[in-house]
């Protein structure tokens, strides 16, 4: 099988997001397995621009200027021409994102040519992110042609059900799904399957992009409820890019000392992190998959989650994971639970490494989406 992706960004410009990620491992198991891959997408570090080869997958990158999805006219201009001169070569088209050029133009040309595309919206297609960024703008892609792309799509990739149903509420009900959780290599984390060791002070891990739908003041807040004899035993650490100050300000409300931001981690430093947790925390008001989340369960953390991070579907509430309301109130009793009930710690964190045995790339089942890619349109 031939693909063609897509995508405003690309490995190895981890530091986007997990969106880059997302993509980056699907190709990387498909190679692996045999299919080419094809990558053309645009990056603003010079070191990144050229053709290359990375575990298999062939990409080139064009430059450009951010924000993160604009794109360069000419990476739109190649594409056209590349699909153009292999149209009977190609497979399928897989677009990544929804809010760039890619995704509002290229389709239209896929179909000119009668070349099959899919989307993958990587959970930008929410109404709550819809209105809390550039609202009018991608009110104004989805009139202009973005709606209606994505309903001639092959199929829309998505990773869970409930992004479906943010898809169906955002576009309309007419859109062939096809639902698929994401896969990774875990082996790069080379953990043992042995009984979890806790650390003396119960050390709290928060990691990800730190944005405002992420609600990283409500675990700070929730710090700051507890009596200071709990807040002693604690330590917790973030990681991730702030570029809208948010744990500054955070901070400034609830003043807790036992916080530190470390800022970006990337490959064996993330990992060595991951390992030396006890509980991992993401309180999200909206995420669609968290690559975060399966990464550090790999690494036997328990996880406190909220019911909107989408990858908590596949963990059970008590047994592999614990659910916090989007409260600092609730967070606070679940922490204090953690912390005073070691038993409990050590049998989630046995647990979340069992369930997220089912996302190694070993386990990917590429029939299945061969089959979805060959049915007729």
């Amino acid at each position: 099988m031939r693909v063609y992706r897509l995508c405003p960004v690309y490995a190895p410009d981890f530091k986007y997001g997990g969106s880059v990620v997302a993509d980056y491992e699907l190709d990387k198991a498909l190679v692996r397995l045999g299919h080419e891959i094809n990558v053309i997408t645009t990056s603003d570090d010079s070191e990144n621009v050229g053709s290359r080869v990375i575990d298999g997958v062939a990409v080139t990158s064009y430059r450009s200027s951010r924000p993160l999805y604009a794109l360069s006219a000419f990476a739109l201009v190649r594409a056209a021409y590349k699909l153009f001169r292999t149209r009977s070569q190609v497979d399928i088209v897989w677009i990544g994102g929804v809010w760039n050029l890619f995704a509002l133009l290229i389709p239209i040309f896929c179909r000119l040519l009668k070349i099959k595309y899919c989307i993958s919206p990587h959970g930008m297609l929410v109404p709550l992110l819809i209105q809390m960024k550039s609202s009018f703008m991608k009110r104004a892609m989805l009139g202009f042609g973005l709606r209606s792309n994505i309903k001639h799509a092959h199929f829309v990739h998505c990773t869970v059900d409930s992004e479906c149903s943010d898809v169906r509420e955002v576009v309309g009900a007419d859109v062939k799904f096809f639902v698929m959780p994401l896969c990774f290599d875990l082996t790069k984390f080379d953990v043992k399957d042995a009984t979890p060791e806790l650390n003396d002070k119960l050390r709290i891990g928060f990691v990800g992009r730190v944005t405002r739908k992420k609600r990283l003041d409500l675990l700070v807040e929730s710090i700051s409820l507890m009596s200071k004899c709990d807040r002693g035993r604690l330590e917790i650490l973030v990681v991730g890019t702030d570029v809208e100050g948010l744990y500054d300000r955070s901070q400034k409300s609830f003043g807790c000392g036992e916080i530190t931001y470390l800022g970006e981690l990337y490959g064996d430093d993330l990992v060595e992190l991951y390992k030396s947790l006890d509980v991992f925390v993401l309180t999200s008001e909206s995420e669609n998959f968290a690559i975060s989340v399966v990464e550090a369960a790999y690494c036997s953390c328990a996880l406190l989650l909220s019911r909107n991070v989408g990858v908590s579907t596949f963990f059970v509430d008590g047994q592999s994971m614990l659910i916090c309301k989007l409260s600092a109130e609730d967070i606070a009793v679940k922490l204090r639970l953690l912390l005073h009930d070691r038993s409990l710690l050590c049998g989630l964190k046995i647990a979340a490494k069992q369930v997220s045995n089912q996302f190694s790339s070993n386990n990917f089942d590429h029939e299945l989406l061969l089959k979805v890619i060959n049915e007729q349109s």
